[in-house]
């Protein structure tokens, strides 16, 4: 596998915030060019699933290793539902000034 880098310009999709990625280069990404709909479809999605497994985390609270590793889960889900919010707030802010008196 060649190992290539290409920067942000090149690529039809915008990484992730790449903190947690864990990561020098980003490999994980999403379509800016999806529909409002599929992105706010998706980063709830992400919230959904976070908010049930921290749910769950009370039944394993003698268990350090297990929460270790839904705080792993976690992590990379959050950030991708932050980054399609983070997407989404400009399309917001638009949308409000274009609707004031």
């Amino acid at each position: 596998m060649t190992n290539t880098t290409r920067t942000n310009q090149e690529l039809p999709f915008t990484p992730l915030n790449s903190d947690p990625q864990n990561t020098t280069n980003p490999v994980l990404y999403y379509d800016p060019n999806a529909s409002i709909d599929d992105i706010y479809e998706c980063a709830v999605f992400r919230l959904k699933a976070i908010i049930s497994l921290l749910k769950n985390l009370d039944s394993y609270k003698d268990d350090p290793e297990t929460i270790n590793t839904l705080v792993s889960i976690s992590t990379p889900l959050i950030n991708e539902a932050l980054t399609l919010l983070e997407e989404l707030n400009p399309i917001a802010l638009k949308l409000r000034l274009e609707t004031q008196p």
